[in-house]
């Protein structure tokens, strides 16, 4: 061995032994932190990485604003009347107009059920929408069907629910926008119930922040009550571009709370200023309705309550002498679609006694993204939601349900607005729950682009979606409801588009 080689030995041995020692730490922390470290001391970083996996992955491109807006004119060029094999493929990448790049072919997605679209059913599901079709086209039928809308904020003011309300009573026949909460913070797309002094009211409800010092939960299905003061008013106002059936209707009711005392009200309907009195009966055992049938010009435009006027769940209007559908849009600001089990059993019996549900839409899952940790927490939500579904089923044993998968919602990343890392996790629960229920699933968040596609929606032009990237404009709703809407008449048996074994190709 040569004297002058052992020094140089020696220090590439330590070399070595330095680099091994730091690849053994860079690993053990990715395996402590392996979503990323950032160490704070106030405002300032001290300490930080990134995800593993950033650090050698390519990040997604994100659907670009014309790619956006090009999808969603197709939506309405062609709604109502797209067939399965006629659905584009749609993307684009950031910084293109170019359609169909960055977004697979819709027909290889294994999320999608025979060849609809975004829509996944299996056969019990698939049965049961043919079966709720039927019905709704029976030209015997005396009354209306009822279809229910729950959701979250998505579908405050009536968006996405105007488009399903329009194209089922288009479809099937049927008038009015169903039930309405007073004092609701978004105006609706169809029918208002604007309070003429917003101090009188006083409203509750089961979803955001529930009231302390309320200790019960008959709140109905709204999941909202009011209560008034003396002298508290609405007025019934119409939102000028609702659908014509929206705006019609002979049958008007007022459900209150079980209380046994009488109560007083007083109205006056469009064709003068008169105020008519009515009393309402009262009743220990079951909710009170004030019902009111006859022309539009006949019913009440404008209503005054008493002082201690309590628990008023809804107001609904529809057209009660013939068949068609009904469809109630119930928003729930806040809420992860997890409350129906904690709800009064008896009033939810009570408040649906006169109605006949058939069709129940679920669009939950968004609020619940920004708290989820990891996959395990997403199941969790998937148990949590199956058995808010299964009490649904239990009040509605007729009815048949389809769940709205969540919408993509993004967050900034150093400049880049990127999928949050729990959205396709809660999709993949809604879906799973869905499917165990035998539910209907049509997944929105692929059928708006999939991954990174909410920048291209906030940056078309009209906008489709707000600058928050988590909400739809009216525009933007309406082409999902459209899209929505679009697949699931694929499973109408009467419907042109399917083969000789059910189902659509």
């Amino acid at each position: 061995m040569s004297p002058g080689k052992a020094p140089y030995r020696h220090s590439a041995f330590r070399t070595a032994v330095f680099f091994l020692l730091v690849l053994v730490g860079w690993l053990g922390i990715v395996r402590v932190w392996p979503d990323g470290y950032h160490l704070k001391v106030g405002s300032m970083p001290i300490l930080t990485y990134p995800s593993w996996s950033s650090w050698w992955t390519v990040p997604n491109e994100t659907m670009s604003g014309e790619a956006a807006a090009a999808l969603v004119e197709e939506i309405l060029d062609t709604k109502g009347t797209a067939k399965p094999e006629e659905t584009k493929d749609v993307g684009g990448t950031a910084g293109t107009d170019e359609v169909g790049e960055a977004r697979r072919d819709v027909r290889a997605s294994p999320l999608v059920a025979d060849s609809i679209p975004y829509l996944f059913a299996d056969s019990l599901a698939r049965a049961a929408m043919s079966a709720c079709f039927a019905r709704l086209r029976d030209s015997t039928a005396t009354t209306p069907w009822h279809v229910f809308h729950f959701g979250d904020s998505q579908i405050e003011g009536d968006r996405f629910t105007a488009t399903i309300r329009s194209r089922m009573q288009s479809t099937f026949g049927g008038q009015g926008p169903g039930w309405l909460s007073v004092g609701a913070p978004s105006p609706s797309f169809s029918v208002n119930l604007q309070t003429l002094d917003l101090s009188k009211w006083h409203r509750s409800t089961r979803y955001m922040t529930a009231d302390s010092l309320i200790h019960d939960e008959r709140y109905g299905w709204m999941a909202a009550r009011c209560d008034a003061d003396s002298g508290a008013a609405f007025e019934i106002r119409r939102h000028p571009r609702c659908s014509p059936a929206a705006r019609a209707w002979n049958h008007m009711e007022m459900v209150f709370d079980t209380a046994s005392q009488a109560m007083p009200l007083q109205w006056h309907n469009g064709a003068g200023s008169d105020w008519q009195d009515t009393t309402l009966l009262g009743s220990k055992t079951q909710l009170r309705r004030m019902t009111w049938f006859g022309k539009a010009t006949d019913l009440p435009q404008e209503i005054r309550l008493p002082a201690g006027a309590s628990r008023l769940l809804h107001v609904g209007m529809w057209t009660d002498s013939a068949a068609g559908v009904i469809v109630h849009n119930v928003p729930m600001r806040g809420s992860s679609g997890t409350l129906f089990t904690r709800l009064d059993r008896d009033v939810l019996a009570d408040q649906i006694r006169h109605t006949s549900p058939a069709l129940v839409f679920l669009q939950f899952g968004g609020n619940a993204v920004p708290y989820l940790q990891s996959n395990e927490a997403a199941q969790r939500y998937s148990r949590w939601f199956s058995a808010n579904l299964r009490r649904i089923k239990s009040l509605m044993p007729e009815a048949v349900f389809v769940v709205i998968a969540n919408a993509d919602m993004s967050e900034n990343v150093e400049g880049q607005w990127r999928t949050k890392a729990m959205v396709k996790p809660m999709r993949d629960a809604l879906r799973d729950a869905a499917m165990a229920e035998h539910a209907v699933f049509f997944d929105l968040f692929e059928a708006m682009g999939g991954e990174n596609s909410m920048p291209g929606w906030v940056a078309a032009e009209p906008q489709l979606a707000a600058s928050d990237h988590v909400h739809f404009t009216r525009r933007g709703a309406g082409a999902l409801a459209e899209m929505l809407m679009n697949a699931l008449m694929q499973l109408d048996p009467t419907s042109t588009n399917l083969t000789a074994d059910g189902i659509g190709h």
